[in-house]
């Protein structure tokens, strides 16, 4: 793994899990005058499922989506000091999981004539699953498959052994 891209994935999930915290921070003290920001929940699958749950909607995020928020910043901070890539992998997976649900829930939804959100509606929240989801999974797996170029190449050997036949 290369412990420089680790630390680059590291600074972007810690990025995108502050600004989560601030939407959510921003919802919760909004009083209902900031709803809009629903559309820029990087876990709305995850406030539909609760909302399915409950029986009701409240866009004041719920303590699951918080969790989901401070999770990804501690696990940002083990990133910057170049461990935990496949624990942010499986994370990111499964926090992602309830999105993807949602999107098609919704498409499906719009196949029939009653529905509620729609598709036209899912550009912002498809902007957002980029931007929190698809580009960090791109930028962890990008540093994992990467390895330290020429690991086995050791110049001090080859010098020494040109060093040795040399008179």
């Amino acid at each position: 793994m290369n412990r420089s891209r680790v630390k680059i994935l590291g600074c972007y999930v810690l990025a995108i899990s502050v600004l989560q915290i601030v939407i959510y921070a921003t919802l919760s003290l909004s009083k209902g005058t900031a709803d809009w920001l629903i559309y820029f929940d990087p876990r709305i699958g995850l406030f539909y499922f609760e909302s399915g749950l409950r029986g009701k909607e409240e866009a004041a995020p719920t303590l699951l989506r918080w969790v989901s928020a401070f999770w990804l910043f501690g696990i940002s901070i083990c990133l910057l000091s170049g461990r935990l890539v496949m624990v942010y992998v499986l994370s990111e997976l499964a926090l992602s999981f309830p999105n993807i649900l949602f999107v098609l829930a919704i498409v499906w939804a719009n196949l029939s004539p009653a529905h509620g959100f729609s598709i036209a509606e899912l550009f912002f929240p498809f902007l957002v699953m980029i931007v929190f989801s698809v580009v960090p999974l791109g930028i962890a797996f990008w540093a994992r498959r990467s390895k330290e170029k020429a690991q086995s190449f050791h110049p001090g050997r080859a010098e020494q052994a040109l060093g040795a036949d040399s008179p």
